[in-house]
């Protein structure tokens, strides 16, 4: 099914560029639209942008994390069950304020995604490394069969040569059909630069 057309894409993807980020047009699936190696190291000029996303087909858009976007960050807390998301959440969120203050999330953006699982996005005054696995799982139990899954990643981070989509992306970019939701915090083009040692705070937590 064709996406209807409409300019919000391309403004988001021009206050993005504009607030300095490099992002990518974004197919089915979470799949780069187009070879993204180049923009792992710059931003693509502004005046490309309608070329991926003025069109009635509009891509999603995909957020290049690392230094070519002011040293962004994403801790993604990928927990299927919603309850335990929440109870997640609320542990996670708790135990950053009372070490870090009650203003640890002023320059935070908190995602919902289609998982459901939730993405903490946050950029760094200082450089942020690569992808990281902080917490794996032995297996997510079905439901109705009551086996285990296979073992998989339920946290982990996207730092330099990684990319998440961007909240307001078409559903038809997640496997799942569903959409990404900015829950609360600044927009991204609004984050100012955590401290390092906030930023480790997050990661232990």
């Amino acid at each position: 099914m064709i996406a209807q057309a409409t300019s919000t894409q391309l403004e988001q993807a021009r206050t993005l560029l504009g607030a300095g980020y490099s992002i990518i047009p974004i197919a089915e699936n979470k799949k780069p639209a187009i070879p993204w190696k180049r923009y792992q190291r710059e931003a693509m000029p502004e005046d490309e942008a309608p070329r991926h996303w003025g069109r009635q087909d509009q891509s999603g858009i995909g957020l290049v994390c690392g230094a070519v976007s002011g040293n962004l960050e994403v801790i993604d807390f990928d927990i299927r069950n919603r309850t335990d998301l929440a109870a997640f959440w609320e542990s996670f969120r708790d135990n950053v304020v009372v070490t870090a203050g009650v203003d640890a999330f002023d320059n935070v953006a908190v995602i919902l995604t289609p998982g459901p699982g939730l993405q903490v996005v946050y950029r760094c005054s200082e450089p942020v490394g690569g992808n990281q696995k902080l917490a794996r799982h032995n297996g997510t139990i079905d439901p109705e069969t009551g086996k285990s899954g296979q073992p998989g990643t339920f946290i982990e981070t996207r730092g330099e040569g990684g990319y998440v989509l961007s909240a307001g992306s078409p559903g038809f970019c997640h496997p799942s059909g569903g959409t990404y939701r900015h829950l609360f915090g600044p927009q991204l083009h609004e984050l100012q630069p955590i401290s390092p040692e906030l930023r480790e705070t997050f990661l232990i937590e």
